[in-house]
């Protein structure tokens, strides 16, 4: 997949360009910047972030020696500000980059689902697209992102999702959606702004990592019933190490993995039996 990015070192950060040449608030383009995030990590391709992008840095050159010359402060060693990310902003700003990045790695629709280009609102200026994973044990995983690249807040109408049923917000929990078939009557989206919905209730709340997390689920095994080849999948709450044990019918050890790595989300393990 292609690596796609919003800045990068040869460029002043997103938050600085508006705030210097858009007459942005800080505050303004920090919002404006998570925009831009939801759609970076929800779009196709590999997501590359620029240092302290993720906590909404303001960083850039602004000619501090008034000799007209940017391209010398472009060269310049332009190290990152820390104590930004001590503040309530910077957090705040780092959360929602820590949930998207959370998304990515938790869902498998994004990860390796098909991409479904599902609506253009072309006179409103919204689009709706999405990601659609089936396993061979019918795993149903999907995501639908609404988006509104208009400096109006916009009502849409029929809005295509694939299935009905609960459609939780990724990004705000309480903001779910119920539906009775796969559309929507009618959504109010606020101006450039995009809302990211997942089948999966997706808990992406962050915490610290724990060494041992409090649970990891055994999602299931295919085929089932096998002969010689299985899949065992089981979902880990946090990264960490363990190992995977066997035992026949009677409770004997017949296989031990060793220490594997777990990572957060889905994993899978092929065992020949």
């Amino acid at each position: 997949q292609a690596v796609k990015y919003m800045v990068s070192h040869d460029e002043q950060s997103l938050i600085q360009e508006m705030v210097t040449f858009n007459d942005f608030t800080p505050e303004q383009a920090r919002i404006r910047d998570k925009f831009y995030a939801t759609l970076l990590f929800t779009s196709q391709g590999v997501p590359m972030i620029f240092q302290g992008q993720e906590f909404g840095l303001q960083t850039g050159w602004t000619d501090d020696n008034n000799n007209g010359n940017y391209d010398e402060e472009k060269l310049q060693y332009r190290p990152i500000d820390w104590s930004f990310l001590d503040t309530q902003e910077g957090q705040e700003h780092l959360s929602h980059y820590k949930k998207l990045i959370k998304l990515r790695k938790m869902s498998p629709a994004i990860a390796k689902g098909d991409f479904f280009d599902l609506y253009r609102y072309t006179n409103q200026n919204v689009i709706v697209y999405g990601y659609s994973y089936q396993t061979p044990e019918n795993y149903n995983d999907q995501i639908v992102v609404i988006a509104n690249f208009s400096s109006l807040d916009r009502v849409v109408e029929n809005v295509p999702f694939f299935s009905s049923g609960t459609w939780y917000n990724v990004l705000e929990p309480n903001e779910n959606l119920i539906l009775s078939s796969d559309s929507l009557g009618e959504y109010f989206i606020e101006a450039k702004s995009a809302i990211a919905f997942s089948n999966q209730n997706l808990n992406l709340k962050i915490d610290k990592f724990k060494l041992i997390p409090d649970k990891i689920d055994l999602i299931g095994s295919y085929p089932n019933p096998f002969n010689g080849q299985v899949i065992i999948k089981y979902y880990s709450e946090s990264p960490t190490k363990g190992t995977i044990n066997i035992f026949d019918l009677s409770g004997r050890l017949i296989f031990s993995s060793g220490e594997l790595s777990l990572e957060i989300g889905h994993n899978s393990f092929e065992w020949n039996g």
